[in-house]
């Protein structure tokens, strides 16, 4: 109570004399009549017989519970910023403060929340003439917002706690300012969808029964159900304890766990080093093979420049891909695992000479053409052995492909993958070393050298459409004209279909050959000059 109390004496401080609070209560007090005279409205058609819209209240109140853990956040952020761990973790456990920053920011929502929980309370009592609906009511705000406050704070704490462990906390940004449309686009396709669905349907939304929980002094009206509202009873009160400890627990590892000040770890070591390439293959690779792949990957790790490249083969897929291909009758299911073997083909290939620009020389010097791409692509190849199975299984599972089938995307993945590689260092090999210059890059503070102008764009192009083309029987044979007249001749479709995947893997395979003695060539006839 003491931590809650200096907290909110800080507060009032801090926001005392200014204007625009007297403007916020006024739009409290607004809102608040508008919703009690809206319940009240409610409460009397319910009274009168009439089906309440449960739904609508449900979102409204997934909204408002929303609303409060954001406005937890963002209330816990400075005062815990402005606790002195050094001196409250001397006199008393960590538990206290913790436990008092709940109580604190509970305490200013419960302000806020306070005359439009009346509000409410008062109209649907009356509209309903049911006065234990005004108790209902009261509970049901006053332990939602608990469990809101719990997990907008925890989760200002988790942020905070990833925050102090990460080397490079930009990393996290840069991914969200690169991929963060995504999400933004299922949704765009889902909102299509949304003419299909019911509304009803939303009765299975937990915050309809926190509806139910609040209207459970008038059970007997038409639509209320009182067993789920007990039942939201009985499990939010549990919940907002857990959030409780939560809350304990991550300040605690705050406070105890982290040390008071953090150097970023380098992750230097030796490139040379036995690892688990060795003890894959043994000695069967050379050992400049291993060392190009593993520096690859370090690098890859300290600053992943490769996965920007994941984007343009999304924008590929997505703009070109699966209109064309999918409009025509492709599976998805082909087009997905393209897509997997193209992105970490273009990741791990691509701009080979702006990743090794610093030492170009020495790299040109010390290391065969050979060895370089070899490198380079087993550098590629060896993710996609762990990350097309991956995929491939569950895709496999979920669409009720064969064994044989399944066998044949990951060949197929994997090959496309090699493919890619190879044409990227091929491209990336034919470009000279004069038309790098250092740019701001994301990930890390440290300048990329990268080309300038038009030309890479229209690389990578070339090199997704190229990869496409070498696997282009795969889309003819797993195309349902193509298996279902074999079919009609004696072929099984499985069989159809697992001979394209293999005929394209075996043709991106003889392309991935070919492509990669035009990179060697070019390793060895590259000028610095």
């Amino acid at each position: 109570m003491v931590i809650a109390r200096s907290e909110w004496v800080l507060y009032q401080r801090e926001y005392r004399g200014i204007a625009g609070r007297r403007l916020l209560w006024g739009a409290v007090i607004v809102i608040s009549v508008v919703l009690g005279w809206g319940m009240y409205e409610l409460g009397r058609d319910v009274a009168t017989g009439e089906t309440a819209p449960f739904s609508v209240l449900g979102i409204t109140a997934i909204s408002a519970m929303a609303w409060v853990a954001w406005r937890s956040s963002r209330l816990s952020r400075n005062s815990f910023e402005e606790l002195e761990p050094d001196f409250l973790l001397a006199t008393v456990p960590a538990s206290v403060p913790a436990l008092g920053l709940l109580l604190f920011v509970y305490a200013r929502i419960a302000i806020i929340v306070a005359a439009p929980t009346i509000a409410i309370a008062i109209g649907a009592a009356v509209g309903l003439r049911a006065p234990t609906v005004a108790l209902t009511v009261v509970l049901a705000v006053a332990t939602s917002t608990a469990v809101a406050v719990g997990a907008g704070v925890s989760a200002r704490l988790a942020a905070h706690l990833i925050g102090m462990r990460l080397a490079r906390g930009r990393t996290y940004r840069d991914l969200l300012i690169l991929f963060g449309w995504l999400p933004l686009l299922v949704g765009w396709f889902l909102l299509g969808e949304l003419p299909n669905l019911s509304l009803t349907r939303l009765d299975i939304l937990p915050a309809v029964a926190v509806v139910d929980l609040a209207l459970l002094g008038a059970f007997g009206q038409a639509g209320i159900n009182p067993a789920r509202g007990l039942a939201t009873f009985i499990v939010i009160i549990p919940a907002a304890a857990l959030l409780a400890g939560t809350t304990t627990a991550l300040a605690r590892r705050i406070w105890e766990g982290e040390p008071t000040a953090r150097t970023a770890p380098s992750g230097s070591h030796s490139l040379l080093e036995a690892g688990w390439v060795e003890r894959l293959t043994g000695e069967r690779l050379p050992r400049p093979v291993r060392t190009i792949a593993r520096k690859r990957w370090v690098s890859e790790r300290r600053s992943p420049r490769g996965l920007l490249y994941t984007g343009y083969v999304l924008f590929f897929v997505g703009v070109v891909l699966f209109p064309v291909l999918g409009i025509i009758g492709v599976p998805g299911f082909v087009l997905v695992i393209h897509a997997i073997g193209l992105s970490v083909g273009l990741a791990f290939g691509s701009d080979p000479i702006g990743i090794e620009y610093r030492g170009l020389t020495m790299v040109l010097t010390t290391v065969r053409g050979r060895a370089f791409v070899g490198g380079l692509l087993l550098a590629a190849l060896a993710p996609a052995v762990v990350i097309v199975p991956a995929v491939v299984f569950p895709l496999g599972v979920i669409s009720a492909a064969t064994p044989g089938e399944i066998f044949s995307f990951i060949l197929f993945g994997i090959a496309v993958c090699g493919c890619t590689a190879s044409l990227a260092l091929a491209a990336g090999l034919d470009v000279d070393r004069s038309e790098f210059s250092p740019v701001s890059g994301f990930f890390t503070d440290v300048p990329w050298y990268a080309e300038t102008g038009w030309g890479q764009f229209q690389r990578i192009g070339a090199i997704l459409v190229g990869a496409t083309l070498a696997v282009f029987p795969a889309f003819i044979g797993t195309h349902p004209a193509v298996y279902e007249r074999l079919a009609a001749a004696g072929v099984p479709p499985a069989a159809t279909r697992s001979g394209a995947l293999l005929l394209g893997a075996l043709a991106a395979a003889g392309a991935t050959q070919i492509v990669f003695g035009i990179a060697v060539d070019r390793y060895k006839r590259y000028s610095i000059e």
